[in-house]
């Protein structure tokens, strides 16, 4: 019987030993060989994909933020009024899902001591995005920023338990929990 080259399972299994190696390590501690033994390929074919290992937590970051600006732009695309509840309702929804699938990778970029100021400095850009369009912004009692700080830090507060947690509620329930949370706060920061 045939088999199939596949180069997206051959980089999923790169990528997959890369975050079980972060769970227990810091990045700047991670060697490639490491990376090579866990994934179980030869080193090759790690170079066929990526050049060290600050290439490929370069291009997993990417894919992550990719997939999280698209997630943000449908959001945005989505939305015809500048109702905020109603932007955080749906964005709530779509990021809880967005975290499911990666949360382990989120958990494992945002704890570590080399790589996570960044990380949560790129995250934090990402949804600020949400009111790039000025799409609820007139309704706010405080500023744009701390509106924005207040939000972030209760949604990566909330999704950084629940991924500590294991991820024992579905992202449906971790957005109503979100949403109920946040609704506390934006009775009292909108016009």
């Amino acid at each position: 019987e045939m088999k199939y080259y596949n180069p997206n399972q051959t980089r999923n299994k790169i990528v997959n030993a890369f975050i079980d190696l972060l769970k227990n390590k810091r990045f700047g501690k991670i060697t490639v060989k490491e990376i090579i033994e866990n994934a179980d390929i030869n080193r090759s074919t790690f170079y066929a994909y990526y050049l060290d290992k600050y290439d490929l937590l370069e291009k997993v970051e990417a894919d992550y933020f990719k997939g999280l600006g698209v997630l943000i732009d449908n959001v945005i695309l989505s939305l015809t009024e500048s109702d905020v509840q109603e932007i955080v309702k749906v964005f709530s929804r779509k990021y809880a899902e967005y975290m499911y699938d990666h949360g382990e990778m989120f958990l494992c970029f945002t704890h570590d001591e080399d790589i996570g100021p960044s990380f949560n400095v790129r995250v934090n850009q990402s949804i600020q995005a949400l009111w790039s369009n000025d799409k609820g912004r007139q309704h706010l009692t405080i500023g744009y920023r701390y509106a924005c700080a207040i939000l972030i830090g209760m949604a990566a507060n909330l999704i950084f338990e629940w991924v500590r947690n294991d991820m024992k509620e579905s992202p449906d329930e971790i957005a109503d929990i979100f949403q109920k949370t946040v609704s506390i706060v934006m009775n009292n920061i909108l016009v």
